[in-house]
């Protein structure tokens, strides 16, 4: 039995309805198999579960379907929604077919407690029922949550189909949903039982779970004046990332060790000589200096800059194992200190590494959580460029064309970048393209 391998929980166009096909066709040819055996005194019936059209490339655009919107529920727009299994339960005659196929889960989330925002665990359930066949299935998902603090997780919501009685032929496909409020800012794990059954008169019933296990890291909003936008926030200092599709958030710089304090003294020593270097364009006397600083810092939030900026050096200067790990850290202490802007930025940063290091995976969900967690914030400058390095990871041209209208708007000194790297990339799709009229 094949499993899903797509990383996104939400299927491109293309693929969704490929998927969605491919259900109604196992249920199609499940009832088919009444005009065939009908008169047969037992069916053996397998459940497979549907596969996604392949990704020919790291990345899969993930755009949700109309399909796919109508079949949620009004308020999903709302809502941080994960589908999180499609279980599958067959009734026939002298056997209970069940399959979960539980979904590979997000290792980490990231969203604002306070913006009305809620995490919804989503089952796509099945259920069939053969010819003359008569039962029950029940489908039942607990969520379990650990807040920040505590040593193990609290029971926090339980919902159920209750029984779903049928007589054969019948078929029903319906969402299960578990929507979960979180009550404050901090690391939340948490934990959702599903327990799939089946029961028919005279015939054994059967019983399967699945465990889908996720790390929440929850932020409160900043007030919109506390999110920078200006320009001059985003605008490179240095280096010429942009012309190889490379765009960083450069709020991760903070302009630099020349705008950095601290309350240690021989701290404020190496920041001067940190911001004379740069002044002098030289990076790497920049770097040692932030370095041994970073190795004296007390205080959090200036650690968590001077990480960030020593990732921005190490990236310009495509040494991405250094980046991602500064990235790294720098995301670390601002989780820990409900600094979501800045979190988002490192993980914005964070994923540009991640997929320069050949981690396509890894860094397209860390660019969909800064993308995701600046939505909620309304940090929308920080929304053009996540939507902007997906873009380009995506090859999405429509994306793009939009986007570069949006960075001439705003002003960006990136714009004339981005200008010819989608100029660049619908050359390359127009040499591609097969002239009309050719086989």
């Amino acid at each position: 039995m094949r499993k899903r391998t797509a990383y996104s929980d939400q299927q491109s166009a293309r693929s969704f309805w490929l998927l969605a096909i491919s259900h109604q066709l196992s249920a199609i040819s499940l009832l088919c198999l009444l005009v065939f055996l009908g008169a047969c005194s037992a069916v053996e019936v397998s459940v497979e579960e549907p596969i996604a059209e392949p990704t020919a490339t790291p990345f899969q655009r993930s755009t949700p379907s109309a399909q796919a919107l109508s079949a949620g529920a009004e308020d999903d727009d709302e809502r941080v929604v994960r589908w999180a299994a499609y279980p599958h339960v067959v009734l026939a005659e002298d056997a209970n077919t069940l399959e979960l196929f539980p979904q590979r889960m997000r290792p980490v989330e990231y969203m604002a407690y306070d913006t009305g925002y809620a995490y919804r665990l989503r089952v796509d359930w099945r259920s069939l029922w053969l010819e003359d066949v008569e039962g029950t299935a029940r489908f039942t998902l607990e969520t379990y949550i650990q807040p920040p603090g505590a040593s193990d997780y609290e029971y926090w919501d339980y919902v159920s189909t209750e029984d779903q009685w049928g007589y054969g032929p019948d078929f029903r496909n319906e969402l299960l949903d578990s929507t979960i409020w979180l009550p404050g800012p901090g690391h939340f794990k948490l934990r959702g039982v599903l327990t799939v059954s089946a029961a028919q008169p005279d015939v054994p019933g059967r019983t399967e779970q699945a465990t889908l296990e996720t790390d929440i890291y929850a932020f409160t909003k900043p007030a919109d004046e506390n999110i920078p936008a200006s320009n001059e926030y985003f605008t490179p200092a240095f280096g010429d990332l942009e012309s190889y599709g490379i765009f960083l958030d450069w709020r991760s710089w903070a302009f630099g060790p020349c705008s950095l304090s601290s309350e240690v003294e021989s701290v404020t020593s190496l920041l001067d000589t940190a911001c004379q270097s740069v002044e002098n364009g030289d990076l790497e006397s920049a770097k040692n200096a932030l370095q041994q600083g970073l190795d004296q810092e007390t205080d959090d939030a200036t650690k968590a800059t001077l990480r960030a900026q020593l990732g921005v050096i190490a990236a310009v200067s495509g040494q991405w194992n250094i980046a991602n790990r500064h990235f790294r850290e720098a995301l670390n202490l601002w989780q820990v200190n409900d600094r979501a802007v800045e979190a988002a930025s490192s993980l914005h940063n964070l994923g540009i590494t991640l997929v320069s290091l050949g981690r396509w995976e890894e860094g397209e969900a860390a660019l969909q959580q800064a993308d995701q967690l600046r939505n909620q914030i309304h940090d929308w400058r920080g929304v053009e460029f996540s939507a902007t390095q997906l873009a380009i990871y995506y090859n999405a041209l429509d994306w793009m064309e939009y986007l570069v209208s949006r960075f001439w708007e705003q002003g960006y000194a990136q714009a004339q970048a981005l200008q010819n790297w989608y100029a660049s990339k619908l050359a390359e799709a127009a040499q591609t393209a097969t002239p009309e009229g050719d086989s």
